[in-house]
């Protein structure tokens, strides 16, 4: 009787184990890597797309938590209401990316290329390390502008 009531509490907490496991909707990630331009609210959680030619993609509202873009050319995305939690962004191109109230929670940006990203009014935590020299910082529960910055 013991041994079979080991054995059930073990297959329920297998079970409750993969119950949270996420995973990109296969034809949504197909469609990208085949050149969609447009892939609003689509479930990408922990899709990998490393290297991928992204260029002005609209993504606006996807799921892309725990994603795989390092080195991708996201260029001029458009990541507005996306959730990104816990991307890899590593080496990306984000130059002319907007993430207008996107989720960027355990996202370091500090290894992506991101020349005039827009990442104001993104939602942000401490795990959450913005471009360095970007003159933006996590204030409160989104990204502000903090300082000036002027060239001459």
């Amino acid at each position: 009787m013991k041994h079979a009531t080991l054995l059930a509490t073990a297959c329920i907490l297998a079970g409750l184990g993969s119950a949270g496991t996420f995973a990109a909707d296969n034809s949504e990630l197909q469609a990208l890597k085949d050149g969609s331009k447009s892939c609003r609210w689509c479930d990408l959680s922990e899709a990998k797309l490393s290297k991928a030619k992204l260029y002005g993609v609209d993504l606006k509202g996807a799921d892309l938590t725990h994603a795989d873009l390092r080195g991708a050319d996201l260029r001029n995305a458009d990541f507005s209401g996306a959730d990104l939690t816990a991307a890899n962004v590593s080496e990306a191109d984000l130059s002319g990316a907007t993430f207008a109230g996107a989720e960027i929670n355990l996202v370091d940006f500090s290894k992506a290329f991101a020349k005039n990203t827009n990442l104001e009014t993104a939602t942000c935590d401490w795990t959450t390390t913005l471009p360095k020299g970007s003159g933006l910082e996590c204030v409160g529960v989104t990204v502000e502008r903090t300082r000036l910055f002027l060239s001459n």
